[in-house]
């Protein structure tokens, strides 16, 4: 098992249901090449400081695959720790190409598409076919599976 090099601030794309009380609950995270990782609960919201990266914000606990996972919104957007294990960066945490992390990550190919597969319940199923539908149609391209 390898361990952790470092961390980086990485921005990321975040599918969220806005309600009209002005909360907001994020549904899954977009990874640079296009996967979505849908969020199975949210476990906690909270004010914290990113200790390992720096900055600080709402920090959400979420549940990601079974693991609990941290994500945060500042002033800037949503972002993760992305964790470098011996110079090879975790496909355990996601980033968004428009806001590149510090190291030198390849773009994205233009043709992928987004996955219509995320591993969430059956209630939230139908927020995230109309998010992914809304995302697909802003990047104007197919959703799989469809």
């Amino acid at each position: 098992m390898r361990g952790i090099e470092r961390r980086e601030k990485c921005y990321v794309e975040v599918i969220a249901d806005h309600d009209v009380d002005g909360r907001v609950e994020p549904l899954a995270v977009v990874w640079e090449d296009g996967r979505v990782f849908g969020i199975d609960r949210v476990v906690e919201q909270r004010y914290a400081a990113s200790m390992k990266v720096g900055g600080h914000g709402l920090r959400y606990t979420v549940m990601m695959g079974g693991r609990e996972r941290f994500i945060w919104h500042d002033d800037t957007g949503w972002y993760v720790e992305r964790i470098i294990h011996d110079g090879v960066v975790s496909l355990e945490e996601v980033a968004k190409p428009s806001r590149k992390c510090d190291n030198s990550a390849e773009e994205p190919i233009e043709d992928k598409c987004v996955s219509a597969f995320v591993p969430v319940g059956i209630d939230e199923a139908e927020r995230i076919v109309d998010a992914l539908n809304v995302l697909a149609k802003r990047r104007n391209v197919p959703i799989e599976g469809t």
